[in-house]
């Protein structure tokens, strides 16, 4: 007899109480027939969640300790494909630990996307797979099925809290600022793989996803957009001093700048 995890139970729950469909709490790829929270033993070999990346590269099947996952279903509802466009927003900007995997089509001018989190690293590209036009399969890390990620109602009771600390490398009197400097400035100069110094561009890009979400890019709903670079430029300048005219003018004296008491009014919601 399987289980279905109950953690990804009770999200399929809230998404049905608000009118989506249920495409299954799925292992096997083709046959969607088995349920999680068992040992792997009870799993026939040839189910995704036992498999391994037969290149034996750092990817998703080597390193995520297995998955667990929840196909949701928006079909023909494109008041529901907005939650899955939100829950991608907040995939991308680190929310929502527990979650490995999102494979879907949350905007219906946009192709069917893959975004998968491995070693700290988020990736975004087109899915070349087939499916998931109508439907969005999100994957828990087998290790973390236990954890809620509240995809569709908020935590009860849940309050404010801040959703992304405060970078551990970022000095006392440093910001997030135009990469031209000063060298109090972090736009975006150090990336990984180029320098020995922490990767800026993740946390810059969080702060212009942020600002898509909250409205402040004009023309820009998609956290696909080009318009998110990882690099402080006048663009991000001009939307967080949009941000910070809109809703903390009389508190603000560095305006189109990002410092630790800026990031945590950006990011406490």
């Amino acid at each position: 007899m399987t289980v279905a995890a109950p953690v990804i139970t009770a999200e399929m729950k809230d998404w049905v109480a608000k009118g989506g469909g249920n495409s299954g709490i799925v292992a096997n790829p083709d046959t969607h027939d088995y349920g999680f929270h068992m040992s792997a033993s009870s799993i026939p070999p040839t189910d995704y969640s036992r498999m391994r990346d037969p290149n034996g590269s750092d990817g998703p099947y080597v390193s995520w300790n297995y998955a667990c996952a929840g196909d949701f279903d928006h079909k023909n509802k494109p008041n529901l494909r907005k939650l899955h466009a939100d829950v991608l927003h907040r995939l991308m900007a680190g929310e929502m630990p527990m979650i490995c995997e999102f494979i879907g089509k949350p905007f219906a001018d946009k192709p069917v996307y893959y975004w998968a989190r491995w070693n700290g690293i988020k990736t975004l590209q087109k899915y070349t797979g087939a499916g998931h036009d109508h439907w969005s399969h999100i994957s828990w890390y087998r290790s973390k099925v236990n954890q809620r990620a509240h995809l569709w109602v908020p935590p009860p009771s849940s309050g404010a809290v801040l959703r992304r600390k405060w970078p551990s490398y970022m000095p006392s009197g440093h910001y997030f600022g135009l990469i031209t400097g000063p060298d109090q400035s972090h736009g975006g100069y150090y990336q990984k793989f180029s320098s020995a110094k922490p990767d800026e561009r993740p946390d810059i890009k969080a702060i212009q996803l942020r600002l898509i979400k909250l409205g402040y890019v004009p023309g820009v709903t998609s956290p696909t957009s080009k318009w998110v670079t990882g690099i402080f430029e006048k663009p991000t300048k001009d939307a967080v001093t949009r941000w910070q005219k809109a809703k903390y003018a009389s508190t603000t004296t560095r305006f189109g700048e990002v410092w630790s008491d800026d990031w945590r009014r950006l990011f406490t919601y």
